[in-house]
């Protein structure tokens, strides 16, 4: 069950709210089942433009787990989990005209810029019910998470820049 809120303030400041309800379950006999409840208020101030676009996001995540049958697989039957995150992202776009080949093009030079912290705690006291390691390319670089699913949240203290560059053609 999963319920996401998102309800603009002012000047382009947003309060977000993410949450989810999850039961697992598994036939699977090296699989406990859990119960997940997660919460993730924050605020995101943002501005795009057609040269560009800036996000400021802060975060609080908050995870409550219970896990049946722990004690057998190591873990922690009640577990609550409380991390805080903040990103500061921005990105611009510059174009010039150029030919390649004979034909008109627009070149682009998008150079992009990450800062992002998230909180460390310790998770081990925590089964892994949906989560397996992203796959890292350019793209993930800025994603902020190296996990699908939530029941590993990296830790992070991390500045990224990028830079991409497009030959779009000029045909309508």
């Amino acid at each position: 069950l999963k319920l996401d809120y998102v309800q603009p303030w002012f000047a382009n400041v947003d309060f977000n709210l993410h949450s989810e309800l999850t039961y697992f379950d598994s036939a699977e006999k090296n699989a406990p089942a859990a119960t997940r409840l997660h919460i993730a208020p924050g605020l995101s101030w943002s501005r795009f433009e057609n040269w560009g676009e800036f996000v400021a996001e802060a975060t609080l995540l908050q995870t409550n787990y219970r896990q049946q049958d722990a004690e057998v697989y190591g873990l922690e039957e009640d577990v609550s989990r409380t991390i805080g995150r903040a990103r500061l992202y921005g990105g611009m776009t510059f174009e010039r005209p150029g030919s390649w080949f004979g034909s008109d093009i627009t070149q682009t030079l998008e150079p992009k810029i990450q800062y992002l912290y998230t909180s460390y705690q310790d998770q081990t006291n925590i089964g892994l019910y949906d989560t397996t390691r992203l796959q890292n390319n350019f793209a993930g670089l800025f994603r902020g998470q190296e996990f699908t699913g939530l029941d590993r949240i990296s830790d992070t203290n991390q500045l990224t820049l990028g830079l991409t560059t497009r030959l779009l053609d000029n045909k309508d």
